[in-house]
């Protein structure tokens, strides 16, 4: 459908908004790019983005690391509620998995002199208790491999941050 340049600029924020969620919903990379590019521009003074915007990509990272670690231990539940032949092979992958994620995020927060108990003591907030108690046991030595790959993509993105 070919829209008019002229609705895009007009859309107010809410409605570009929705239009954005169901371009991306539908896959719809064109439209959405129209979306993004016709968008005003304004200036906003506010707080150094070195510092704003590193601690609002923290905190994003952090949500993402507790979700990936959420993932493994619900497919370590899964698997054990379903009593199959294979749970030890999966929950000792899944364990393998959080000690990698832990270890990576551990060497991402150490290299931006980010204290890792202190970050961890702010993730508890929207941590599940059952994650706390799976964290406190003992985690299989971490897979250098892995943890490199993972971590790669964690420094990635604080380098785009920093680009900004």
């Amino acid at each position: 459908m070919i829209i008019k340049s002229t609705i895009y600029e007009n859309l107010k924020p809410e409605q570009r908004l929705v239009a954005s969620i169901e371009a991306l919903a539908r896959h719809d990379d064109v439209e959405h790019e129209k979306l993004v590019q016709s968008c005003p521009q304004k200036t906003y003074k506010g707080a150094d983005y070195s510092y704003s915007g590193t601690l609002q990509g923290l905190v994003s990272m952090s949500l993402s690391v507790e979700y990936d670690i959420m993932r493994e231990a619900l497919s370590m539940v899964a698997v054990m509620s379903a009593r199959s032949d294979y749970v030890d092979e999966v929950v000792e992958g899944c364990m393998q998995a959080i000690s990698n994620i832990r270890t990576a995020w551990s060497e991402a927060l150490k290299e931006i002199g980010i204290d890792v108990e202190s970050m961890d003591k702010l993730s508890q907030g929207v941590r599940h208790p059952i994650i706390d108690k799976i964290l406190n046991e003992e985690l299989p030595e971490a897979n250098v491999v892995a943890v490199q790959e993972r971590k790669k993509g964690m420094d990635s993105f604080f380098k785009k941050l920093k680009s900004v």
